[in-house]
């Protein structure tokens, strides 16, 4: 059986690294996305099979804590639909 760490990520073993893209690349990223840029946020809070209190709030805290918002701010139009029941 293999048990080197690069075999076990994304099965919730290992260290899990920051990758953010430096700001000189970012343009690179969406070059293939058509003009204007857009994106449409749907919530979907869910609890099932999750042992954890509060994972339903999860798309609510979102918006609270500026999601919209970033995302405008770094050029996208953003369809904010609610979240579904």
């Amino acid at each position: 059986s293999v048990t080197s760490d690069s075999h076990r990520s994304g099965m919730g073993y290992g260290i899990v690294h920051q990758q953010r893209i430096p700001a000189d690349e970012s343009e690179n990223l969406f070059r293939r996305v058509a003009s204007p840029k857009t994106v449409s946020v749907i919530g979907a809070p869910m609890t099932y099979g999750q042992p954890f209190v509060g994972t339903d709030s999860g798309p609510s805290l979102l918006r609270e804590q500026g999601l919209l918002q970033d995302l405008t701010t770094l050029g996208w139009r953003v369809e904010d639909i609610p979240d579904l029941e």
